[in-house]
């Protein structure tokens, strides 16, 4: 059996056209894919919990990290569930 690994899936539309600015890539072991949007989505909500004791300029830029972590892991786990998805089919 090979091991299971993410598909390509883009995310992170720029704010002057919907064109996503990066990609997950094929070909990473979905352990370590889903291991690392942990990580990302564990940051996202210390910062989002961090960001409610700040004055509202500061919030906007902690809003917007933990908006760029969330996509982050949310590509990354649609880039797993793609996989894993197209290694059931080929079966």
């Amino acid at each position: 059996m090979s091991k299971q690994t993410t598909r390509p899936t883009p995310f992170g539309p720029s704010d002057r056209s919907e064109e996503p600015l990066f990609c997950v890539q094929s070909g990473i072991p979905i352990e370590h894919a889903l291991e690392h949007a942990s990580y990302v989505l564990g940051t996202a909500r210390v910062l989002t919990l961090a960001a409610q004791d700040l004055c509202a300029e500061h919030q906007s830029y902690l809003n917007w990290a933990s908006l760029q972590l969330a996509e982050t892991g949310l590509a990354l786990v649609e880039a797993s569930i793609e996989g894993l998805q197209a290694d059931s089919s080929a079966q």
